[in-house]
């Protein structure tokens, strides 16, 4: 996805909603679907970096802060950027909001890396680097 997000400068890179299943006996979205909307926004921005496609990655550096609680229903939309970017990795910001308000829910940094099939992290691509 490469939708640009309003007025922030920020990609949007994953869509979805409040199931019910992801509800807690508070009745509010359980925090890890919060996360699970943050690395599914990690995915779609990798798809689309060039020289990265689907190449295997770990996560290996995670800060999450809650914002807003979320119901069941919330249409949401993560809006990603990169933070910072070299040889050794990538650190994602995302911003999880409601899309019907624009209020935010969560914000994310996700501090990643290539890695080999053995788990050993590699150097990110020049072309994602670009």
């Amino acid at each position: 996805m490469t939708d640009a997000a309003p007025d922030t400068g920020l990609r949007v890179t994953h869509r979805s909603s409040v199931t019910a299943d992801q509800i807690d006996h508070l009745g509010h979205m359980n925090v890890r679907y919060y996360a699970v909307n943050a690395l599914a926004g990690t995915r779609a921005f990798l798809a689309d970096l060039p020289g990265w496609g689907d190449r295997p990655h770990v996560v290996h550096d995670v800060y999450t802060r809650h914002h807003r609680e979320q119901l069941e229903g919330t249409p949401l939309e993560v809006r990603s950027a990169v933070l910072a970017a070299d040889e050794r990795g990538l650190r994602l910001h995302h911003e999880l909001v409601a899309a019907d308000s624009g209020v935010l829910a969560a914000t994310f940094v996700h501090g990643l890396s290539p890695v080999a099939e053995d788990g050993t992290r590699l150097p990110v691509p020049d072309e994602a680097l670009a």
